[in-house]
């Protein structure tokens, strides 16, 4: 007589000649992470804080080279923020390495904040930052996860001061496949945004194919008839401080009408605003070759800068910070703005860059392209009752935050009341 064959799809156990069961195998599989857990709590860290960039320097710089990042969390970038921005919003440094045998296997750059009487305790780069998640090293995976889970408590017994909050926005769930602890394992709940980027491969014909590439190449053979029939249009990309300056300013003059248009305040237009993108510029050179704090992407035509994007570029990703197009409509059909990306993410490709990164939102030219999305979560763990208070009214705005722009009738109503705050019909 035949054994019959097990169910299909199922895994045979060579021993019964039974499917495998499922609830066992998970069981074991906890054991198991139970396991490293145990034995990763056995091991001791050092949590050590400084408020010196320079004496961080070469920790950060090593730990650069085993995590999964952005250039948010690149040295100069974070620096350059803080000696501007982070300083003109009356912020100072706390600096957090965990160590682990002498080796740096975690570090978390904080700015500690006052305000309404509360010590808050922000990761690094403001509205700028799109992603503001700690440096890990991904060898440490266990070890940093304990850490994470342990780390108010060992805030609270590093740092000279209290603390009411530790208040962390924006923090992706995974990086390059590597795992946020800081997401995680501590307390917090969905950001009003999230982030998307398109992968990339040397071949931008397969990268187009992905989606609509029919309908993109026909777009872009109008707009090359449009740019040609105005004398011609150069595309090109800065490549010094001085040009680097010169499309900042070329930037905030494209945007100020928009920002108006909408009532809102133009966070680029300030004295500390303009020194942080001026001082990326700078630094530039201190990064290897092909990468860039600061950079801009351009199209000219008719005399005139008709769109503009910066962005940076940082282990083989290009992460966009913010674009601008002119402010005439004899230039709107042309749509100058999609034509930039089109070509920057071209030449993204023919560069070998893995990623284009388009930063937080949703607009509509995002989704043409982006075959990556990143979740994101706002970490908020109160350390008093003040911060209590803080976490609860901070959930609430986010929450509503997140409806709003989820709905289009509300955020279009939103869009209309600034403007009318503005004193536009």
């Amino acid at each position: 007589m035949t054994d019959s064959a097990p169910p299909s799809g199922l895994p045979e156990n060579p021993a019964r000649g039974q499917p495998h069961d499922e609830s066992a195998i998970k069981s074991a599989v906890a054991r198991l992470r139970a396991i490293a857990d145990a034995r990763a709590a056995t091991v001791e860290i050092e949590l050590l804080v400084t408020s010196d960039f320079a004496v961080i320097e070469p920790i950060w710089k090593q730990l650069q080279t085993t995590c999964g990042l952005t250039i948010y969390q690149n040295y100069h970038w974070q620096k350059a923020w803080f000696e501007t921005l982070g300083r003109a919003e009356g912020g100072s440094a706390v600096l957090v390495v965990g160590l682990l045998d002498e080796r740096a296997v975690f570090l978390l750059p904080l700015t500690r904040l006052r305000k309404r009487g509360l010590t808050i305790l922000t990761s690094m780069g403001g509205t700028h930052a799109n992603y503001r998640f700690a440096l890990f090293c991904r060898e440490a995976g266990a070890v940093n996860a304990r850490l994470v889970s342990d780390l108010p408590a060992l805030l609270a017994k590093a740092l000279p001061f209290s603390v009411d909050i530790l208040d962390l926005p924006l923090q992706p769930l995974a990086w390059d496949g590597i795992e946020n602890p800081l997401a995680a394992r501590l307390p917090s709940t969905q950001s009003a945004v999230g982030g998307s980027s398109v992968s990339l491969i040397s071949d931008f014909n397969a990268v187009l194919e992905r989606g609509n590439a029919k309908r993109k190449r026909k777009i872009l053979r109008a707009q090359e008839r449009g740019l040609n029939e105005l004398g011609g249009y150069r595309v090109a990309r800065t490549d010094s401080p001085a040009e680097d300056r010169r499309l900042y300013r070329t930037f905030l003059a494209h945007k100020a009408p928009w920002f108006a248009e909408r009532g809102i305040p133009d966070k680029f237009a300030n004295a500390a605003t303009r020194a942080f993108f001026e001082r990326l510029a700078d630094d530039n050179a201190l990064l290897p070759r092909g990468e860039k704090l600061i950079e801009f992407d351009y199209v000219e035509a008719d005399g005139k800068i008709l769109a503009l994007l910066a962005g940076g570029t940082f282990d083989g990703q290009h992460f966009g910070y913010f674009t601008s197009i002119i402010h005439d409509e004899k230039y709107a059909s042309l749509s100058p703005g999609a034509f930039t990306f089109y070509k920057r993410i071209e030449s993204a490709c023919a560069e070998g860059l893995r990623r284009f990164d388009f930063g937080v939102g949703s607009e509509r030219y995002k989704a043409s392209w982006c075959d990556e999305e990143h979740p994101l979560v706002d970490v908020l763990v109160p350390l008093s009752l003040k911060g209590r208070l803080y976490a609860g009214a901070k959930r609430l705005k986010t929450g509503l935050k997140r409806q709003i722009k989820r709905n289009p009738t509300l955020w279009r109503f939103v869009r209309q009341f600034r403007q009318r705050l503005a004193g536009k019909s």
